[in-house]
């Protein structure tokens, strides 16, 4: 069994994010908080929010992110599962497949987040782990369906990930 490598948010002055803002109530933001082990959770200034959609309900709340404690890069004993990543996709497509393709254009793979100039496959690690998924909140049936639209948007988007996936099995 490998470990895994997940994706956290660092604050940086020219960072750029892509997530979905969701309201929930407070017994809600508590069980997040016992699940997100190794984060802390974090206030961001709704000036600090662009909006993809008319809505203005992101202005009137608080909104939270968590933030890796410890942060780590994705290694070869601990690379990113497609579980994972299939998962975070799912989730962009129920907005739009415009949004999976800013999600990938703006997540940085390594902590020194220079993987445009980055020749270097040694900065991508991607496990194949769609049919029996490491993560556990991955959906094998739905990452086996959608393997072809995922991939095709990661081989646009960053095609070095797709070169360099190696399979669990």
């Amino acid at each position: 069994l490998y470990g895994f490598t997940v994706l956290g948010i660092r604050f940086e002055d020219t960072s750029k994010a892509v997530g979905v803002l969701i309201p929930v109530s407070q017994d809600e933001l508590e069980q997040f908080d016992e699940r997100e082990i190794g984060y802390d959770r974090h206030c961001v200034s709704s000036k600090q929010i662009t909006s993809f959609s008319d809505s203005k309900l992101w202005k009137h709340g608080t909104i939270w992110v968590y933030i890796p404690t410890n942060p780590g890069a994705p290694s070869s004993d601990c690379p990113v599962p497609q579980s994972y990543l299939d998962t975070i996709l799912r989730g962009c497509f129920d907005v739009h497949v415009a949004f999976g393709h800013c999600f990938l254009k703006y997540t940085k793979w390594n902590l020194n987040g220079d993987d445009d100039d980055d020749d270097d496959d040694e900065t991508y690690h991607l496990l194949d782990d769609r049919s029996k998924p490491i993560y556990p909140r991955g959906d094998s049936e739905w990452s086996l369906e959608n393997a072809g639209r995922v991939d095709i948007l990661i081989q646009e988007c960053l095609p070095k990930l797709l070169a360099v996936r190696r399979t669990i099995y």
